[in-house]
């Protein structure tokens, strides 16, 4: 099924219903309605859907990732606020739904506004823990994209890239094991944790790089009243430009 086709500067949709899913929070700064049109910054998730009965079950309907790290025009013929499901039997997420029917305007306009801000955005939903509504698995491939289209460059190895995301991600059934070591790392359930959190969950060495003293010291006892050995960390190589081969 052919999902978005071009009419002059425009995307329009071409599927029967396209919903995409903004998280609530997007409300402060990264959504907002401008006259018909709405403007969203592209980190999101969409569903495409063959009837109006689909849209009873939206679990049952593949989610699909958007990763375009820039703000979007677009002109929905419907808005809502809902508790949406990516997945059978995954969490709710508070969602800003919006819906597209044939041929309405997924993007108004094809020219992106190539700026450092929105990179600086994506870095910081990752940082703050919040860049948790698309999967742990395509984070770092969107960070590629943001810099190729916002004509930035971090000047980051890939692998370092790699490793930065790992350590952001955590299986949440186990918040101090990183997602890569993880069964399920396509889980719904991945947790993104926030610097101060990754910093009760890392080594003392990783605490300190975090400026972050009193808890650095506390995760030194109780590692060390645990009986906790600590290896260096992915992190401490990094600082210490070692060789990294994980």
């Amino acid at each position: 099924m052919q999902i978005f086709k071009k009419s002059g500067e425009s995307i329009l949709v071409a599927a029967p219903i396209v919903e995409v899913y903004l998280p609530f929070e997007y409300t402060k700064d990264l959504y907002q309605v401008i006259g018909e049109n709405v403007r969203y910054f592209g980190i999101a998730n969409f569903k495409v859907f063959e009837n109006e009965s689909q849209l009873d079950h939206r679990e049952k309907v593949k989610t699909i990732p958007l990763g375009i790290s820039a703000f979007i025009d677009a002109h929905p013929s419907e808005t809502d606020v809902a508790d949406v499901q990516f997945v059978k039997d995954g969490i709710y997420r508070k969602c800003i739904i919006l819906r597209f029917y044939k041929d309405d305007a997924f993007a108004v306009s094809t020219d992106i506004i190539m700026t450092p801000d929105n990179m600086s955005i994506v870095l910081n939903m990752l940082e703050n823990g919040k860049l948790d509504n698309v999967p742990a698995t395509c984070v770092a491939r969107i960070i590629r994209h943001a810099q190729k289209i916002n004509g930035v460059n971090l000047r980051l190895p890939e692998e370092y890239l790699r490793v930065l995301v790992a350590e952001k991600y955590r299986d949440p059934e186990r918040k101090n094991q990183k997602i890569r070591y993880s069964e399920h790392p396509d889980s719904d359930t991945v947790l993104s944790v926030n610097s101060r959190e990754e910093t009760y969950l890392s080594s003392t060495f990783q605490g300190i790089t975090f400026e972050d003293i009193g808890t650095a010291v506390i995760v030194a006892n109780n590692r060390k009243n645990a009986g906790v050995k600590e290896p260096e960390t992915i992190m401490e190589k990094i600082v210490k430009g070692e060789k990294i081969t994980e």
